[in-house]
């Protein structure tokens, strides 16, 4: 065998998996029932973006995924393993910005959305390859031919449906899905909203100035209202002061001061002076009060409102001075207690976080004002004192912008409604760790905050709500077929090809020949005449045509017989191809390797390609479309240019253009008829839903009004957390209803989920929110949380740090399996994970290599094509009956760990019996593997079974490896990973020969500890070992102990403890047998050196310096012999090529043979 090299092992195994077509195998027996006995096993990937590269936590993620699928594979089930790609969202805007160098959202809108948008698709695939890659090499099995893609129309369209169901809801008299004027998480970075959910994934501890403020009371001097801010920024929007109603309040006089203080008299202890208590009052004495502005800002009309005391149930005694100040613009508390009693939301920063001109720190961002606040009020002798205060902030989960609480409206889902909806459906959930169900999610759900779904930017899945610009009624549209409803096409258009022509007939390349040169022939003529008398009473209102001879003289054959005039525009002429002007078709298409080429390629650069005329003609229709309403117009055009058309206004992609084209091309004097539909057409001719084709898309209200669209789009969370009915395309697509609604629904729920803990707040959040709005109860059944990974410090890993580690670098040096297996076992899955190379080199040494080890060990006595597949039959060496007893209770217990979710206990199981497979089991049977036949052949079995029952147990963890083992050890099939999970080949278990020889085991240590504390090596054989155990012993037992400890005799007392005495005494004759270990050992080293096999025979050469080592040879001559498979022992040094010295009491021994 080879030596363990993990990283070349998987290398070739990938190889295999490729040539064998190994998942595909797996993917297609998913159509056959009868291959997947136990039915369906639902598995969701979660979407991860690939314009980003793949670390090492998308390692771990992909790992606990892995191996739950593999082994629910293994027993039986049928899984769809689907993979996905996220693709909307700020993370891919961020992106191009930074690509384009970018710095504001209104470079954006300069760029032109469109062109941003089609910058965003391409930025999705950056890192695909990587991603595609990382995926394969760890060893992820999941169908990335057919992935769900966010962006794509029919998963848009799933989401406008699943948003119309909600719209359609109501609670407790309210809309479910509403526009509100509301206080939300604002980055002015990106200029865009975040829900509750991106909030809580952005925190960070930081040091902010805090400032204590003086509120002049109206009306008395030196009296004022003393308030605390963390916040300096929004002082110039403040329009009240809140206060507690049942708590006490003081007037105090400052010493040495004639200034007075409003404040809680529970925290006194802020101010920096003694003082004097002037009066007590309840904060409700408080109420109504007035005090000066600090900057006078708020409109007329609400004077009667504004710089007063209100009271709230939110003012905290925790810290600050008990009276808080209110911006209602700026903080969801404010704005609470600005709608109660009518306070406008003033604006002193604005929505880039800008501050207003002619105030402190006009121009200025909205963090850095709060020292131009704080100066202001320093010199108008309005600030009492200032603090650096440590507090938790939020900043921007993607860009890191600090955040600002902002007025402004916002669409939303009213999750706050549904609190305990979403609670009884996370108990039905299996969290692994436990505890997520109702510590840090749960919690969460308890706290479910309204979702602020819509987002003021670009590159996402566009908000379907439409608003009347005349009446303000809104419509929400649930797909591309209520559209084509509310938006009927405006015309109806009679795509004509001309007649047929002499390049026709010629099979000539014209490009656009303007001469009269290819003229219709009398076919062309005939066909022509015919059309003209069909079209002569179907009321066409306007023709037009290319202005080439062929399609002139047929649209003026048409328009004679219709009364009408012909409208020629050259944006319907033939393909642009004047590089091969006059050639044969047949040359020119000899220039292509098939019909797919010509879509993008160009022979020379002037020329068209087929995408380029698709383009043209879709956005000719949709200029000619613009100036008429209700007409019937013709379209006189060519082959390629009107089946250019019918497969963009179809929305058919290359494949299928490719594929009907053979069916659907519109042949020379034929015709097809076409309403075309007001979809939002991009570029190209394909139907796109995004920004900004969508937002032409307008139509009537019931009022007579125009209804457009909300330029907002969808939080992307919302594109996840929908992936259980929109990876289908539900309910639009063929199929998938059935899939999600059917009598024997295959598709939802999900069995088994895993993800980051973080996902708490993101994907496992808005996946449940979905389903319980939809009312489909929980969408998932089994969830493993897994923690976040650290460096071997226990650092975060960050770029900025530099403990960032490579994936590819670590696989490429001690493999993906050694990665998989440390996750696996390091410690349970929510917990954080450090990762260092120790790790995997411990793994590598403790475990696999290990293995490999008792796998080669046992090759060099194995029969060649011996079937391990099946389990010995009563075995006779208590050895073996022991290793199958523990075999057994692998795979008992493992089973029962995976089916129950504890991937982490499962795969813990396999070191420890590795060792002792190693350590116990081949130690102790090494002579057998020597012995006579039957002996040898019952271990090697015995083994050889173990062995392949370990490749399929190995299998989820470790895949290649396990596959490793599998093929050499004859496995029958193309892959471990096709065979069936392993069932115990024994009823029931010899629970007594298990706890005997746990205490033989045990009772090996405590002599091995006694000869160590002794001072006497293994090697030396003694007379006598004494045991005392609370067991029936047996024969076998004592043999066991006699060999582990190398005594010749056990004796056995009664006692409860486990107990070993040593006769240490070394006699003459003891001192031989350890003399002759020795040489055994010796001897067997040089074989291993030279490379011998156990069956190689040798001529073993001595020479001594005394007699202890003659009487060792004269004594044990037979016994050695056998031991090191020596022919024959020839007293004498001679030349040979392995050789070796030992001493013994000053006595040299040499020892030499040839190979």
């Amino acid at each position: 065998m080879a030596k363990f090299n993990l990283p070349l092992i998987e290398k070739s195994e990938l190889e295999n998996w490729k040539e064998k077509r190994i998942l595909q195998q797996i993917l297609e027996r998913n159509r056959k029932p009868a291959e997947n006995p136990r039915g369906k096993f639902v598995f969701y990937e979660g979407p991860p973006t690939a314009n980003g590269r793949p670390g090492t936590h998308h390692v771990l993620a992909r790992a606990f995924k892995d191996a739950v699928v593999r082994y629910r594979t293994m027993r039986g089930y049928c899984i769809d393993r689907k993979a996905g790609w996220d693709t909307h969202g700020l993370p891919v805007e961020l992106e191009v910005e930074k690509q384009l160098g970018f710095t504001k959202k209104q470079q954006i809108e300069e760029y032109g959305v469109a062109a941003f948008n089609r910058k965003c698709r391409e930025s999705v695939w950056k890192y695909l390859d990587l991603w595609q890659d990382i995926t394969r090499r760890i060893g992820f099995w999941v169908d990335m031919d057919d992935p769900y893609i966010t962006y794509k129309n029919d998963y848009v369209e799933s989401l406008w449906w699943i948003l119309k169901e909600i719209s359609s809801q109501e609670i407790e008299g309210q809309p479910m899905l509403f526009e509100g004027y509301r206080t939300t998480p604002h980055c002015p970075r990106c200029v865009t909203s975040l829900s509750s959910h991106e909030l809580a994934q952005g925190y960070k501890d930081v040091e902010d100035l805090s400032v204590f403020v003086k509120f002049a009371v109206k009306g008395q001097p030196g009296l004022f209202f003393l308030a605390w801010t963390t916040t300096p920024w929004t002082l110039p929007a403040n329009l009240a002061l809140a206060v507690r109603s049942d708590i006490e309040y003081v007037e105090v006089k400052l010493e040495g001061s004639d200034e007075r203080f409003i404040l809680a008299k529970a925290l006194l202890g802020v101010l920096l002076s003694g003082h004097e208590i002037v009066s007590e009052k309840k904060g409700s004495d408080l109420v109504g009060l007035e005090y000066e502005p600090l900057y006078d800002i708020a409109p007329a009309d609400s004077r009667s409102k504004v710089y007063r005391v209100y009271t709230a149930d939110f003012v905290s005694m925790e810290d600050g001075t008990g009276i808080v100040h209110i911006a209602p613009a700026y903080g969801d508390d404010d704005a609470e207690l600005g709608r109660e009693y009518g306070l406008p939301p003033v604006l002193s920063v604005d929505a880039v976080g800008i501050m207003a001109d002619g105030l402190p720190g006009g121009g200025k961002s909205f963090k850095e004002s709060d020292d131009d606040v704080r100066a202001d009020l320093v010199s108008r002798g309005l600030l009492y004192k200032e603090e650096k205060y440590l507090h938790s902030y939020p900043f921007c989960w993607r860009c890191g912008t600090p955040l600002m609480y902002l007025a402004k409206r916002s669409w939303y889902i009213r999750m706050s409604k549904l609190r305990e909806e979403l609670a009884a459906n996370n108990q039905q959930i299996n969290w692994v760790p436990s505890h997520i169900k109702d510590g840090r999610f749960g919690e969460w759900l308890r706290e479910a905050k309204d979702w602020a779904l819509s987002r003021e930017r670009y590159w996402g899945t566009p908000l379907p709500v439409w608003k009347c610009t005349a009446c303000n009624k809104t419509r929400v549209i649930g797909g591309l077929s209520e559209l084509d409803e509310v938006a009927p096409a405006r015309n109806t258009y009679f795509f004509q090809r001309h007649g047929e022509s002499t390049s026709n007939v010629a099979r000539l390349i014209t490009s656009q020949d303007l001469s009269d040169k290819y003229h219709l022939t009398e076919r062309g003529l005939k066909q022509v005449e015919e059309a003209a008398a069909k079209y002569a009473g179907m009321g066409i209102d306007f023709i037009y045509a290319s202005d080439l001879h062929r399609t002139k003289q047929t649209a003026e054959a048409i328009a004679a017989a219709c009364g009408l005039k012909v409208i020629y525009d050259e944006r319907l002429r033939e393909v642009k191809t004047d590089s091969s002007r006059d050639r044969s078709e047949d040359e020119f298409t000899a220039q292509f390797t098939d019909y797919k080429e010509r879509m993008d390629k160009h022979i020379e650069e002037e020329d068209e390609s087929l995408r380029d005329v698709r383009r043209r003609i879709i956005a000719t229709l949709k200029d000619i479309d613009s100036r008429h309403e209700g007409k019937r117009i013709m379209i006189v055009s060519h082959g390629d240019l009107l089946y250019g058309a019918k497969t963009g206004l179809l929305g058919y992609d290359d494949e299928m253009t490719v594929a009907r084209m053979k069916d659907e091309y519109v042949n020379v004097g034929e015709h097809w008829e076409y309403e075309l539909p007001r979809r939002p057409y991009d570029e190209e001719g394909h139907v796109d839903v995004h920004r900004p084709f969508i937002d032409e898309v307008k139509f009537k209200c019931v009022c007579g009004g125009e209804m457009v669209r909300e330029l907002d789009v969808l939080d992307c969370w919302f594109d996840s957390g929908a992936m259980p009915l929109a990876q289908w395309g539900y309910p639009y697509l063929e199929g998938s209803i059935e899939r999600i609604d059917g009598t024997n629904p295959t598709n939802f729920p999900a069995e088994y989920i895993s993800e980051a803990i973080d996902q708490t707040r993101g994907w496992f959040y808005t996946m449940l929110a979905i389903s319980t709005l939809l009312g489909r109860g929980t969408p998932y059944r089994n969830v493993i949380c897994l923690g976040h990974i650290l460096d071997g410090k226990g650092l975060k890993m960050s770029k900025s740090k530099g403990n960032i580690v490579d994936p590819w670098t670590m696989m490429d040096k001690w493999g993906a399996d050694a990665i998989r297996y440390s996750f696996f076992t390091v410690n349970q899955p929510g917990e954080p994970k450090r990762f260092d190379e120790k790790g995997l080199e411990d793994v590598t040494k403790k475990v696999f290599l290990i293995l490999w080890n008792v796998l080669s060990f046992h090759q060099m006595f194995a029969v060649k094509g011996a079937d391990f597949s099946a389990a010995p039959s009563k075995p006779q060496h208590v050895l073996d009956q022991w290793l199958l007893d523990e075999l057994d209770t692998l795979i008992t217990d493992s089973t029962n760990d995976l089916e129950n979710y504890q991937v982490v206990d499962a795969c813990r199981r396999f070191g420890g019996f590795v060792n002792d497979l190693s350590t116990w089991y081949i130690r102790r049977s090494r002579d057998r593997f020597k012995g006579e036949e039957s002996e040898r052949s019952e271990a090697s079995a015995t083994l050889g079974y173990t062995l392949y029952t370990l490749s399929r147990l190995l299998a989820p963890f470790t895949p290649f490896l396990a596959e490793a083992l599998y093929r050499e050890l004859g496995g029958q099939m193309d892959s471990v990973h096709l065979e069936s999970w392993p069932e115990k080949s024994t009823t029931s278990s010899d629970e007594k020969l298990v706890q005997k020889m746990r205490m033989v085991r045990s009772a090996a240590s405590v002599g091995l500890e006694k000869r160590a504390s002794a001072g006497v090596p293994v090697r030396q054989a003694l007379a006598k070992a004494t045991i005392t155990a609370n067991v029936d012993s047996e024969d076998w037992m004592s043999e066991l102990l006699s060999d582990e400890l190398n005594v010749l005799n056990i004796e056995w007392k009664k006692g409860e403890q486990i107990e070993v005495e040593l006769d240490t005494e070394i006699t003459p004759k003891l001192r031989r047998l350890g003399l002759l270990r020795e040489i055994v050992r010796n001897v067997n080293a040089l074989r291993r050196e030279a490379g011998l096999t156990p069956s190689d025979e040798i001529v073993l050469n001595w020479e001594s310096s005394g007699d202890l080592w003659s009487e060792t040879f004269a004594e044990h001559s037979v016994v050695l012999q056998g031991s090191v498979h020596a022919v024959d022992l020839n007293q004498g040094r001679t030349e040979t090529e392995f050789s070796t010295e030992i001493d013994a009491d000053g006595q040299t021994l040499w020892l030499g043979f040839n190979h």
